[in-house]
Order: C-alpha cells, then sequence, then structure tokens
C-alpha cells in the first residue's frame, strides 16, 4: 500500500522484485487516489475496511503479507491490531508506529512536517495543485534525494494526483477528527494472533 504523495507504479521495480521472488503481488490505489474512489470519509478505520475488503476478495480463508509505505503503513498498523489472524507478516516502511511518532516528538522532525499543518487549511488543495504541482515535485525531491522519477513515470503520478485532490490531503486533515482519537487507542493495543512480525524500515526523510 502507497503512500503521499505516491500511486503503485512509483513502486514498480519494488513490485516486480517480489514478483521474481514468488509473490503474487496486489497494490491498490488507495482510496483518495483516483482511479479509486476519491470520497471519503479517510479515517483509519474506513481504510482498513478497505483493505479487509481487498484481502476477503483476493485471499479468502488465507493470511497474506502486508505491506505499506507511509500512509499505508499507518494502514498497516491497524489493520494488523483490528484483524491479526488476517496478517501473516507486515512489513512498514518510513513511517514508525504511530504511538513512537507521538511519545517521541523530535524539533527537527517536527519542522520537517510542516506540511500536514498547512494541509489543515482552507485552500491547501488548490496550493498544492499549482505550478504544476509544483509542491509534490519539491517533497519528492526533498524526501528522495537519490531518486529521480522517469519523466513519463512523474507525469503519470501529476495526472493521477490532480484527479484525486484534494482528496489525498484529506488523509491529514482527519487526523485532528474524533474518529483518529479511537484509532489511536486502538493502536495503543498489542498487536495479537497470527501476525508474525512488525519491521519498520525508512526509506525517505521525512
Amino acid at each position: 500500500m502507497h503512500g503521499f504523495p505516491d500511486h503503485p507504479p512509483t513502486a514498480t521495480p519494488f513490485l516486480a522484485e517480489l514478483g521474481r521472488r514468488g509473490r503474487h503481488v496486489v497494490a491498490p490505489w488507495l482510496r483518495g487516489y483516483a482511479p479509486s474512489p476519491i470520497a471519503g470519509p479517510f479515517d483509519l478505520a474506513a481504510l482498513t475496511s478497505d483493505v479487509l475488503a481487498l484481502i476477503d476478495r483476493w485471499s479468502p480463508g488465507r493470511a497474506v503479507e502486508l505491506i505499506g509505505h507511509d500512509w499505508g503503513a499507518a494502514i498497516t498498523y491497524h489493520t494488523c491490531v483490528t484483524a491479526p489472524e488476517r496478517i501473516e507478516r507486515a512489513v512498514t516502511l518510513a513511517f514508525p508506529h504511530p504511538l513512537t511518532f507521538l511519545s517521541r516528538p523530535r524539533p527537527a522532525q517536527l519542522r520537517r512536517s510542516w506540511y500536514m499543518g498547512l494541509f489543515q487549511l482552507p485552500g491547501s488543495g488548490l496550493m498544492v495543485a499549482a505550478r504544476d504541482l509544483a509542491l509534490i515535485d519539491r517533497l519528492w525531491r526533498q524526501w528522495s534525494p537519490g531518486l529521480s522519477l522517469d519523466p513519463a513515470l512523474q507525469a503519470e503520478l501529476h495526472e493521477h494526483l490532480r484527479a484525486s485532490m484534494p482528496a489525498p490531503i484529506k488523509y491529514y486533515r482527519a487526523m485532528l477528527r474524533p474518529g483518529m482519537l479511537a484509532a489511536t487507542r486502538r493502536l495503543s493495543q498489542p498487536i495479537r494472533g497470527a501476525c508474525k512480525t512488525a519491521v519498520t524500515r525508512y526509506t525517505r526523510l521525512r
């Protein structure tokens, strides 16, 4: 599961490697990212329901390996708590467990998270879309300084984001809604059941 501001094709080399290693890979566009529906809600409970529906569709009766990057990682943590019996193994990238993130705030990290505050502002969707998504390209350069998107892939990403706005940034607005508090309480519970491992790897500097 991808995060912001990505879509599944940006992870094509990684997904292809999983396929070469014998995995059957399903990489959905998350809710809010066209061509998936761009209507909310965007709280973790709703996003987790989407994931569990996909698991029911593609792997009925068999636990899956779940990989999430950025917002996909947050959904992965919540899915492991909500339905651990459906997850055999979980891997998260670029985002620590939310309780770790909240309990150990670091000034440098807070400065890097400036965009979360920006996205709370009315009209921020227009700011993101301005000048051919220049803000998105800026975030990509900051978060992945050693990676350049192929121009054709970048143009495709822009096309999908333009068709999706402002839905992708509504994830951040949902962080301040009452539903997120309930999700945080659920995330305070230990992961139980069949889910074997949860590993965090930092691939981008947020």
